[in-house]
């Protein structure tokens, strides 16, 4: 199978899935009535995001530590410039 028909295949699926999500969502919160411009499930489901924004606090910012038990995969900068004058005084 050549890449061209490997990426092919995925964008296919892809927007198969994009679709048949979205059907699902249309059959779920149903259309509009007549008179009205939006249905009021999706007006519920568009609200209820930006009440939880409201009102949560900021996210705490990241740490550079790494967890206990957890091993890092590389190296910080500090590490990265003692090494090289390590090498430049050797």
């Amino acid at each position: 199978m050549s890449k061209l028909g490997f990426y092919a295949w995925i964008r296919e699926n892809v927007r198969r899935a994009v679709l048949l999500g979205f059907s699902d969502a249309v059959e779920q919160l149903g259309s509009p009535n007549d008179g009205e411009d939006v249905s009021p499930q999706l007006l519920a489901v568009l609200r209820q995001p930006q009440a939880l924004l409201a009102t949560s606090e900021p996210p705490a910012p990241k740490t550079s530590a790494a967890p206990p038990g957890r091993k890092r995969l590389g190296q910080t900068l500090e590490q990265i410039q003692e090494r090289a004058a390590k090498t430049e005084n050797a």
